[in-house]
């Protein structure tokens, strides 16, 4: 890797096509060994239907500022918030295999692409974990945390006030109570 004209790989040369990219899913995992400041990783085939337990990254895209990693022992440059995803990823489920769009799929390949794309939602709905990633902490990070606490607080007493509504003494709906309807006008629910 010495001299001015050494290049990363190019995604190319990453890795084999897929015998059957409408059935099957590229997993990373990072490798094993010392991982200080650098992203190793390497990748395997799965059919979607029956994978391992894999994390499913979501991130933005972002800036085009790149940094390397390396995928099978070759370098290659990814968007800096792909590699903060995965950096942010591996403290958390290091021994875990990865799903991330911009990796896992063959970006250079349009018949791969279109064909993972249509299974995106199965891809997704597999994962073990679906980990979000919006880029690195700001001062927003702390109101998005706070939104989404208020968001699943809201879910859960909606779903509440649903099981109550449903259980009256006599089995009938009690959606027509006027407490329940203020409620459901409160929290916009209109069945």
């Amino acid at each position: 890797m010495e001299g001015a004209s050494w290049q990363p790989t190019t995604y190319g040369n990453l890795y084999e096509a897929l015998e059957k990219p409408g059935t099957q899913i590229r997993l990373l995992k990072f490798s094993s060994g010392p991982q200080v400041g650098i992203l190793r990783l390497d990748t395997s085939v799965w059919d979607v239907a029956d994978p391992p337990p894999y994390v499913a990254i979501s991130y933005t895209w972002g800036p085009p500022k790149m940094r390397l990693i390396f995928i099978n022992k070759a370098a290659i440059k990814v968007h800096h918030n792909a590699f903060y995803a995965l950096w942010q990823v591996r403290q958390h489920f290091s021994d875990r295999y990865i799903w991330i769009d911009s990796i896992s799929i063959h970006q250079g390949d349009t018949t791969e692409k279109s064909a993972q794309v249509e299974m995106i939602y199965q891809i997704y709905r597999k994962a073990w974990r679906v980990a979000a990633c919006l880029g690195e902490h700001t001062h927003d990070g702390n109101w998005l945390l706070a939104m989404a606490q208020s968001l699943a607080r809201l879910n859960r007493e909606v779903e509440l006030t649903r099981q109550i509504a449903s259980n009256s003494e006599d089995g009938t709906s009690n959606q027509q109570s006027p407490i329940l309807t203020y409620i459901y006008d409160g929290l916009g629910v209109h069945e």
